[in-house]
Formats: structure tokens, sequence, C-alpha cells
């Protein structure tokens, strides 16, 4: 009798034990969906952000070569009316680190300002010329780095010069901020190879993306994982 007893109250425990382990595991596993939930809204919301940011800037410099007083700037053929404009119309653009108004002979960088222009910039300055080239971020880990848009200045409907404009790649990382309301999302942008933006523990790169999210305008892209506690936390 006092082994039937034993051997219920072993049982008893066994199937209290697993039922606990079972609602343990189901509450884990729906509090971690709902944290990726999340962090894919927050992806979603930066990739938003920043595809805004950068239309914004090229509808901004898309303006400026089209308008009657750059044609009229270009034509005059004066480098110092050049380079007086563009250091007036960046200082009204937002982010604007730099604008440069450039005559289509030229074949070497700039290097004497900061952001400078490298060979980067005059390869996109070269494909401006007869298409429209996404913005890419360049010099990174620098104090040149920058975003640069180009585009033609046409005059009559022939391309007469090039304006190339030099952004911050700070509206980047403020726009990862802007849209993260949780610490649970670790979010990457990169261009290529190249990282852009880094928000959270580096420890999860070393791990696949939840998710990759392309940045719309650019050939920028969003990746994204969730950052989860104890065993569950692939970073660790």
């Amino acid at each position: 009798m006092n082994r039937l007893i034993i051997i219920s109250a072993i049982l008893s425990f066994i199937i209290v034990a697993s039922s606990c382990g079972a609602f343990y595991y189901l509450f884990t596993e729906q509090s971690g969906q709902a944290d990726r939930n999340l962090t894919k809204v927050e992806a979603t919301g930066i990739s938003r952000i920043v595809t805004n940011q950068v239309t914004q800037q090229i509808s901004t410099i898309e303006h400026i070569a089209s308008s009657p007083e750059t044609a009229q700037l270009i034509l005059s053929s004066d480098p110092v009316a050049y380079r007086l404009e563009a250091g007036r119309l960046c200082d009204f653009i937002p982010d604007c680190l730099r604008i440069r108004f450039l005559p289509l002979t030229i074949e070497s960088p700039i290097e004497d300002d900061i952001p400078h222009m490298g060979f980067a910039d005059l390869e996109m300055v070269f494909k401006s010329k007869s298409g429209a080239p996404s913005p890419a971020a360049h010099s990174l880990k620098t104090p040149h780095q920058h975003i640069a848009i180009a585009r033609s200045i046409k005059i009559n409907g022939e391309s007469a010069a090039v304006i190339l404009a030099s952004f911050s790649l700070k509206p980047i990382e403020e726009a990862i901020l802007a849209a993260t309301r949780s610490e649970n999302g670790i979010f990457q942008i990169l261009q290529g190879g190249l990282q852009l933006a880094l928000h959270g523990d580096q420890a999860a790169l070393k791990t696949a993306p939840e998710g990759v999210l392309p940045i719309a305008k650019t050939a920028w892209k969003l990746r994204y994982w969730t950052k989860f506690s104890g065993l569950n936390d692939p970073t660790l």
C-alpha cells in the first residue's frame, strides 16, 4: 500500500513537472514570437524612414539640376560662381556636407576638401552623364565618409555639367533610433559587404539574420535579428 502511494506521488510529480515544463515552453515560445514580430515591424519602419530620407535628397538634387538658375550658372562657365552657389545651396539643405558643380571634362578626384571627391565619386559622376545612379556611401570609416548623389545638368536636352552632392550618414543612425521602441532588435544596414550602420549587439552578426529588407532607391539592405534572454539568446 505504501509502495502504491509512493508510486502515485512520483507519477503525480512527473505529471505536474511535465505540465509546468510545457507551460514554460509555450510561454517562452509565444513571448519569443511576439518579440520577433516587433523586431520585424521595427525593421520595416527603419527601411521606410531611410527610403524617405534618400528620396527627399534625390528630389532636392534633381530639382537643383533641372532649375533655370542652375542652367544660367553653368552657362557662365565661372568656377568661382560655381563654388559660391554650391556653398549657398548646401547651407539650406538638411544634412548636406558639400555640393559641387562639375564640368563634363573632369577626369580626376578632388581631394582638397572635406569630404573629398574620391574615385568612387568620380565614377558616379561619369555614370550620371547618361543615367541616374543610385545614391551610394563612399569613404566609409574615414573623415571623408558621405552619401553621394550625382545628377546630370542638361541644357537644351544635352548634358552640360554634373551636380555632385555629399550627405551625412548620421540620419541613417537616427532613423534606426526613431523606429525602435524596444531593445529587442538588432539592426544592420549594408552596402554590399560594407556596414553603414549597426544598432545592437554585434555578436549577432555571427548568426544568420531573421530577415533581410531592401531599402528602396538604393543598393542597401537591412538585416535584422531579435535579442532573446538566457538559452534562447542567439548572440550567446
